[in-house]
């Protein structure tokens, strides 16, 4: 082999050969561990987070595609690239994959009506512990915090609360973001910081929730806290009267949402407590993959608006069937409504498509049965012809009908309000007209109960139900769910040790997206378990109510698919 003596060349040849000698090493090397080493993306994933420069310099050593694929997508990284570092990239070679995989995600999520939001992360020493898949605790959780601080709507007030992480105060709660409005810098440098924590410490949850309400202070508007934990407290504090403080101050709608991480079922009986004095939901993530569906859970929280409708107006209703109230398109009203009796509203549709929407309750707060109905038709002299109609029957205190009409041109219709036939209750209503695409309050356009997620294998526990003075008020809950197509299981438990009234039963109906009732799937009195097959042919997605029969219940719901 001949050999280079670099003393006898100029300068300037010597750095070129010293150059490509240096690129042709680490080459070589890379080359080398990626061929011989499956673990090398793992293990450098652990270590050393991807740069910019990094890639870049991989980029010009010619490493494989799918290697330099797999090393970013295992990074937390967050790559803000300017058209300079992109112009770079691409002359070095980088494909519209890799460029993809360096740009961050656009968030899918869309502004919510939550005004302040505190994440709390337990890093106390058992989130080493190894789950079934060989990854600690820590390492899901962190991975999906991480990937919710990525989607949160920017302009979010956040802050994140942690505890565990100091060796030397065991017991201490450190706050790594105040509560300001997100930015995507801000969400770098809030995944770079939890990504550096080590978990070592102990459980000071009833701290950490103070710290969090303090963080919120008197917050105007729609508030929440969420702890994820995989312990219960072990300082001394006591989470339960935090949370319950919390959700009770002055100053805005609060609650304190839990995410229980492996937990024996004892602990996680005690930890849901503190979901429950806080007027949120508890989760329990038995797995990693539990825990990642309900951070799915939460991302579809923090992306839904209050169920509230636009364009209220007050009107005089009108019996008399010659002289209809005008009633404005894109607008609802309110009524109240004697027994068989009839009210009549004018409504100008306009061409296309538009939906009708009746929501009835009894104008007393006592049992009786619920009958009414709305229809659309015309006055032909002095008599309304019906052209189609939509009743509301059952054994309830509140229901919605609605009529989804579609006209070829601007048309005036009179819609018909009806309280009858059998029935002895004044009825209090609202009726808008809409169109088609607009959106208006799910299950109701007024006083809305807030919808809940239930994600396919994660199971969710209600917040306490008739716990309010009037027991009707807050006895059902309400879930949002996509039925998979084939065979799905519901598991429906009720728990609580409060006298049980028998004036309602406990029950699971389904309701369509516009908060129509389909059907009653189950009635049950003094039993607390009810299992329910879905059988359905392509993906489907409703409401869920579950209503309580018994003061200071609560319920917890499982959807899994049936194997063939």
């Amino acid at each position: 082999m001949s050999q280079i003596n670099l003393t006898n060349l100029p300068s300037t040849r010597k750095r070129s050969l010293i150059s490509r000698f240096v690129i042709l090493s680490r080459l070589t090397m890379i080359l080398w561990i990626f061929g011989s080493c499956p673990t090398f993306v793992r293990t450098v994933s652990a270590q050393a987070p991807v740069t910019y420069e990094r890639v870049l310099e991989l980029l010009e050593l010619e490493v494989k595609e799918e290697k330099l694929l797999t090393l970013i997508k295992s990074q937390p990284t967050v790559f803000t690239l300017s058209d300079e570092q992109v112009a770079k990239l691409k002359k070095a070679g980088a494909s519209e994959a890799v460029l993809t995989a360096l740009t961050p995600k656009v968030s899918s999520l869309v502004a919510s009506d939550i005004s302040a939001y505190v994440m709390i992360l337990d890093a106390s020493g058992s989130m080493l512990e190894t789950t079934s898949d060989g990854k600690t605790k820590w390492e899901i959780a962190k991975k999906a915090a991480s990937d919710l601080i990525q989607e949160i709507p920017e302009g979010l007030s956040i802050s994140v609360v942690i505890y565990g992480h100091d060796k030397n105060r065991a017991c201490e709660v450190e706050i790594l973001r105040q509560l300001t409005p997100i930015t995507i810098s801000g969400k770098a440098e809030m995944i770079r910081r939890i990504n550096a924590i080590e978990p070592v410490g102990k459980t000071p949850i009833g701290k950490s929730l103070h710290i969090a309400s303090g963080l919120v202070g008197k917050s105007r508007g729609l508030a929440k806290l969420l702890l994820i934990t995989d312990g219960i407290e072990t300082c001394d504090g006591d989470p339960v009267a935090e949370a319950k403080a919390f959700s009770i101050a002055e100053g805005s709608a609060r609650s304190v949402d839990v995410i229980g991480f492996g937990l024996p079922s004892k602990e996680s009986a005690t930890v849901a407590q503190i979901a429950t004095a806080g007027k949120g939901k508890y989760i329990d993530a038995r797995t990693g993959n539990d825990l990642i569906k309900a951070f799915d859970s939460v991302k579809q929280e923090l992306a839904q608006k209050l169920q509230v409708t636009d364009g209220n107006v007050t009107l005089k209703s009108s019996k008399d069937i010659s002289t209809p109230t005008e009633l404005p398109y894109g607008k609802y009203t309110k009524a109240r409504l004697a027994p068989k009796d009839f009210h009549y509203w004018a409504v100008q549709f306009p061409a296309g498509k538009s939906t009708i929407v009746y929501d009835v309750k009894l104008a007393g707060e006592g049992r009786d049965n619920l009958i009414g109905s709305v229809a659309i038709g015309s006055i032909v002299g002095s008599e309304f012809k019906e052209d189609t109609y939509s009743g509301v029957s059952m054994n309830d205190i509140r229901g919605r009908a609605v009529i989804n009409v579609s006209f070829e041109s601007p048309t005036t219709k009179i819609v018909r309000v009806f309280n009858g036939p059998y029935t002895t209750a004044l009825q209090d209503y609202h009726v808008g007209v809409f169109s088609r695409d607009s959106k208006f309050g799910i299950p109701f356009l007024v006083n809305c109960p807030e919808i809940l997620s239930l994600n396919v294998g994660a199971p969710v526990t209600s917040p306490l139900l008739g716990v309010a003075k009037d027991f009707y008020k807050d006895c059902d809950v309400y879930f949002r769910v996509k039925i998979p197509a084939g065979d799905s299981l519901l598991e429906v438990e009720w728990s609580g040790d409060q006298p049980q009234e028998f004036a309602c039963l406990r029950s699971v109906t389904t309701f369509d997206l516009q908060g129509v009732r389909l059907n009653l799937l189950e009635a049950l009195n003094r039993e607390k378990q009810c299992k329910v097959k879905f059988q359905t042919a392509d993906e489907q997605e409703v409401l869920l109510q579950v209503r309580a029969a018994a003061r200071s219940e609560k319920v917890t719901l499982k959807l899994t698919p049936v194997p063939d």
